[in-house]
């Protein structure tokens, strides 16, 4: 018959494929985990477990809860005979939810520690309430047996750093308090030894073990045994590693235990005997503790457990129910003290507002009081002492009367003033939601402005743009005007040199020609003075005088091959600045309209008329290379026609001698 433990296990498998953790797990999954399940506890037929999965649940969802699945197995599985190994299948269900977290940090214990701790959580673990939890209570009582084992002290306060705010905590939770706080630089073994102490305890209920020694059967030697006891028996074997078990002492209600007197080199002994004699069993065994401790302790265990046998309940069992009920009892109290405390305090408030309530309203009396007592001096002044007693009664009379007046008048202004209240509270409502409305329009106006302040920044980024290539347009341009005067200013300056230049031909030429005109005087002088031969009379030759536009004389061939070379400097110079201005120029052109073109034309042809007159004064005018070229060429024809003219006079005058 299936037990809480199994269902705890059949719990951890299903929360373990729940990803979503929305409670529910696909059909498909609980397919698998049924067939695993049922293949390990030997159930003949498996496939006939997942068809009646699948025929249950065929017209609903897609997905089941725990609960739906839980009553599929307890009546498909957990119902059938005794014959089920359903022990075996926890491991099925550790293997399912044990692969996530496996991997964690700070791994201290290893994979079987954390199995036993997994099946001592789900026995200890609160009773059908899922998801599965532990009472924090119960994980302190659990985790001080295992920080004892492993020979440390147990610190409440640092378990309650742990559970603050966790009242039920999970396996998976236990397990990382174990391994970050207590178990936290222990070694494994002793760790392991601890988690075995508490598996054995709670999982294979043994109430107690230790080595005693026994009185034998037949002789009255005493042999050391290692004894376990359980609900139901009593265990001995000839070691601590159980593997040779020497005798089981069935027990029931029938048997007792008491402590027996030390006999001689027998101590601590004590004595288990039974009162009935079943055939072929021992009704009494003798058995020394080895200290005085150990000897009380085993009577306590055997007699717990003598006592546990009538209840059919483990003495762990017990226990922990027992502390359950505790729990559940204390907390109860505490859950009513807290609503008797509660309650208290506001009664107590109650009070406190009535006695305040009494004091206003005594205070509003002896105030009413003093005023009528100073009522009363006036009229004692006026009238006698009767009318002055008769008219103290009527006076009393009239406050009684006063005061419920006073309390009806008291009434009604409070409730004029409650009203009143509210009337402001709607009041501050409506200025409230007014408020909420202005700041939402200052918002959006905001909003514009901040938009509106982008959109100028950002024409205003592009003005800052065009302006800067505006500039740099401007200082192109201011390089291109520096760079034509630069060559305007070459231009004169060649100009100046050419005008130098020809001044200086002009020298040179005057001297030419005084020259050769001394040289023919001398040739006409010396002709005079010769006679002449025979009757022949002399030919006196005579040069004509050749006149340019810069004087009489000519051009020899080494100045014109001199002037040739300056004025194709001129021109070089001339062409170099003409190509570096047309650019300027035919966009000068063609920003210009016809209009325009008509009246540069006109002051071209006056240009050009000006340069001619300029050419015929010989004023401030340069010759161009052509008319300079035809001009040397007639000067040279000139020469040499003269010159031969000279030499053919000379042949005459030697033919003449001869």
């Amino acid at each position: 018959m299936a037990t809480q433990d199994h269902i705890n296990a059949l719990w951890h498998a299903f929360e373990s494929l729940d990803l979503e953790k929305n409670g529910n797990v696909p059909k498909s999954q609980l397919k698998v985990v049924t067939g695993n399940v049922c293949t390990a506890t030997g159930v003949q037929d498996m496939r006939q477990s997942v068809e009646a999965l699948e025929k249950q649940f065929s017209d609903s969802k897609s997905t089941l809860n725990f609960e739906e699945y839980r009553r599929f197995m307890e009546m498909e599985l957990f119902s059938q005979s005794s014959a089920l190994k359903l022990d075996d299948m926890y491991s099925v269900c550790w293997m399912l939810c044990s692969k996530v977290h496996m991997d964690r940090q700070n791994k201290i214990l290893q994979d079987d520690d954390i199995y036993k701790l997994w099946m001592v959580f789900n026995r200890q673990a609160e009773p059908d309430a899922f998801p599965l939890r532990m009472d924090h209570e119960e994980v302190a009582y659990i985790l001080e047996k295992v920080v004892i084992a492993m020979g440390r002290k147990w610190n409440e306060k640092e378990f309650e750093e742990i559970r603050r705010g966790l009242p039920l905590m999970s396996f998976w939770q236990v397990l990382h308090s174990l391994e970050t706080r207590f178990a936290y630089g222990v070694d494994e073994a002793c760790v392991a030894a601890a988690i075995d102490e508490i598996y054995e305890e709670i999982i294979n209920e043994v109430v107690k073990n230790g080595f005693m020694s026994k009185k034998g059967h037949m002789m009255s030697n005493w042999k050391e045994r290692w004894f376990v006891l359980k609900p139901g028996s009593l265990t001995y074997y000839t070691s601590r590693d159980m593997n040779v078990l020497k005798g089981t002492i069935v027990l029931d209600t029938n048997w007792k235990v008491e402590s027996l007197p030390d006999r001689g080199s027998n101590r601590n002994r004590l004595q288990l005997s039974s009162s009935v004699q079943m055939k072929g069993d021992k009704n009494k065994y003798e058995i020394c503790a080895p200290d005085p401790k150990s000897k009380q302790e085993w009577l306590s265990a055997v007699q717990l457990t003598l006592e546990c046998l009538a209840t059919g309940m483990s003495p762990q069992k017990l226990a922990f129910m027992k502390r359950r009920e505790e729990r559940s009892a204390r907390r109860e109290s505490q859950e009513e003290e807290d609503r008797l405390l509660q309650e208290e305090m506001e009664k107590r408030e109650r009070q406190k507002r009535e006695l305040e309530e009494e004091r206003k309203a005594r205070e509003e009396a002896e105030a009413r009081v003093a005023e009528l007592a100073a009522l009363r001096e006036a009229e004692e002044k006026r009238m006698a002492e009767l009318e002055e007693l008769y008219r103290q009664a009527q006076e009393l009379l009239e406050q009684e009367r006063q005061a419920k007046r006073d309390e009806e008048i008291v009434r009604a202004l409070q409730a004029r003033l409650l009203e009143e209240e509210m009337q402001k509270r709607e009041e501050l409502e409506r200025l409230k939601s007014q408020q909420e409305e202005l700041l939402h329009s200052e918002r959006q106006k905001r909003e514009e402005v901040e938009e509106e302040r982008l959109m100028q920044i950002q024409r205003l980024e592009e003005e800052q743009r065009k302006l800067e290539e505006l500039e740099q347009q401007r200082l192109a341009a201011d390089e291109q005007l520096k760079q034509a005067t630069q060559k305007l200013h070459e231009a004169e300056a060649a100009k100046e040199e050419m005008a130098a230049t020809a001044e200086n031909l002009e020298q040179k030429y005057l001297e030419i020609h005084k020259m050769r005109a001394q040289r023919v005087e001398e040739d006409k002088a010396r002709v005079r003075h010769e006679k002449p031969v025979g009757l022949a009379k002399p030919i006196i030759p005579t040069a004509v005088k050749l006149t340019t536009h810069r004087g009489a004389g000519a051009f020899g061939h080494q100045e014109f091959d001199i002037i040739t070379e300056k004025f194709k400097r001129l021109r070089e110079l001339r062409s170099d600045f003409i190509s570096d201005d047309q650019p300027d120029m035919e966009k000068n052109d063609k920003a210009d309209d016809k209009p325009g073109k008509e009246e540069d034309g006109k002051e071209d042809v006056n240009d050009a008329d000006g340069v001619a007159d300029e050419r015929e004064s010989g004023i401030g005018v340069v010759e161009s290379p052509d008319d300079t070229l035809k001009k040397a060429s007639n000067q040279e024809s000139l020469e040499r026609t003269e010159n031969a003219d000279i030499q053919n006079n000379h042949t005459d005058e030697r033919q003449d001698e001869s």
